[in-house]
């Protein structure tokens, strides 16, 4: 069983857990230019967004419970919160706000889905409206 679950997190790393392609999905159909699974983007930095948003300076971070929880132990976990961290200040550093999903829920239904998309489309059109001279970290939990 565990290594069935590692493979799975393997792959999702690769293409995206189901959250992830389905915002993505849902970005692009209302013509807002993404950049998934992208790295490099940062200079000098092994950087990897979920989704970026490169014409409006925002990163959208899907973080499944290992990020918050120590379902890999505690010493993975210490590891994926400094990443995070890491990861939070390059962005901010170079002026990308950061939406944080923080996704409690193993599985979510198609509806939980669309109401988080509905909950991050709104923040990125805040964000085009609203946005301050310094970058800044929006969390979205998911329970």
């Amino acid at each position: 069983i565990q290594r069935l679950a590692i493979e799975a997190v393997r792959r999702t790393a690769k293409v995206g857990s189901q959250l992830e392609i389905f915002l993505a999905q849902l970005l692009k159909d209302e013509n807002i230019l993404i950049v998934f699974h992208r790295k490099g983007f940062v200079a000098n930095a092994n950087l990897e967004v979920d989704i970026l948003l490169p014409a409006n300076n925002i990163a959208i971070e899907v973080d499944g419970p290992s990020h918050f929880l120590p379902i890999w132990g505690e010493e993975s976990l210490q590891k994926t919160m400094r990443a995070d961290n890491d990861k939070n200040g390059l962005l901010i550093l170079y002026n990308i706000d950061v939406i944080r999903i923080k996704q409690y829920k193993k599985n979510l239904s198609m509806r939980d889905m669309r109401d988080i998309a509905d909950r991050v489309v709104d923040k990125i059109r805040e964000l085009q409206t609203k946005r301050t001279k310094k970058a800044q970290i929006y969390d979205l939990e998911v329970k």
